[in-house]
């Protein structure tokens, strides 16, 4: 997750409910948590199928 004010980063491990404060350099290139709709999922199977990335998936990857 990162914090969209500060850009602190933290990693949460799935099925845990615990966060890890980690510096934004262990993000870069994890994906942010998101709610996706309907036409997102779609297009993002689209995109993964045709072996090219997608535009909503890179728009939420951690930058500094």
């Amino acid at each position: 997750m990162q914090d969209i004010g500060s850009g602190a980063c933290s990693i949460v491990e799935p099925g845990q409910s615990t966060r890890l404060m980690v510096p934004r350099e262990q993000c870069i290139g994890l994906e942010r948590y998101a709610v996706w709709s309907a036409d997102h999922v779609e297009s993002r199977l689209s995109d993964h199928y045709d072996e090219r990335p997608n535009l909503f998936v890179e728009s939420l990857k951690v930058t500094l």
